[in-house]
């Protein structure tokens, strides 16, 4: 059944398929793509520098002394704040490290105090997903259809709600304390 499961260099087979296969592979990707930030690859491989595969990374990993890891996932998540990266994959990566090398979780030896702090940081300063708008037919659809099946003074003011709503990015608690007076 597991023939197929690459096995991740220092970890048994039941660690390594603790994380399903979609993510262990994200989790290779982020832990390659650190070791390569730490050995100053550039983000798209030349053949001077080709990316480093998982047992590069690994092998470089485990001959790191743990505080230098902590200062270097720092230097990670900054440079990551800096360009805009989610934040999301600051706490991804913390789970990354943890997964390959069960010493860098949260009550391990190697904790990685500095890096927790960072990632923090990068999470709540980094920009939130933003989603695309409704279009703009579809939004004029709603309001109409709203204010028929209301109808009236009040069927008027809810397709106005919802067109107000859509141009000004209106949250709902904003939309919900907005109050009519003429």
């Amino acid at each position: 059944k597991f023939v197929d499961v690459e096995i991740v260099p220092g970890l048994l087979l039941v660690e390594t398929v603790v994380a399903s296969a979609p993510v262990r592979m994200q989790y290779t990707r982020l832990i390659c793509s650190l070791m390569s930030f730490i050995f100053g690859y550039t983000a798209d491989p030349t053949p001077e520098h080709p990316p480093m595969d998982l047992a590069q990374s690994m092998a470089a990993l485990d001959s790191m002394d743990p505080d230098d890891v902590d200062a270097e996932v720092v230097e990670w998540a900054d440079a990551a704040l800096q360009t805009g990266v989610a934040g999301h994959l600051g706490q991804k990566m913390m789970a990354a490290l943890a997964w390959v090398r069960p010493k860098y979780r949260r009550g391990g030896e190697a904790a990685l105090p500095r890096s927790r702090v960072g990632v923090l940081a990068l999470v709540r300063r980094s920009p939130g997903h933003t989603r695309l708008p409704l279009p703009e037919p579809v939004v004029m659809a709603m309001a109409c259809r709203m204010a028929a099946l209301l109808g009236g003074e009040a069927g008027r003011n809810l397709g106005l709600c919802v067109l107000l709503a859509h141009h000004l990015y209106l949250r709902p608690g904003e939309l919900a304390r907005m109050r009519w007076e003429w």
